[in-house]
């Protein structure tokens, strides 16, 4: 099973770069369907995880 953990976010930009990435998954996933799924739920996971310490 994925954990948050496995992708540490230390910063700030770190986190910022994650949620930009989780908007280009979302639209490719629209477009070609799911090919990113499993990075994409990484990612989502990943944000929801580190919210606290960056978006409070």
């Amino acid at each position: 099973m994925r954990k948050a953990e496995d992708l540490l976010v230390v910063t700030q930009a770190q986190y910022e770069r994650l949620e930009l990435e989780v908007v280009g998954l979302r639209d490719l996933e629209a477009l070609f369907g799911s090919p990113q799924h499993d990075r994409l739920q990484d990612v989502e996971l990943a944000l929801i995880h580190y919210q606290p310490q960056f978006r409070p």
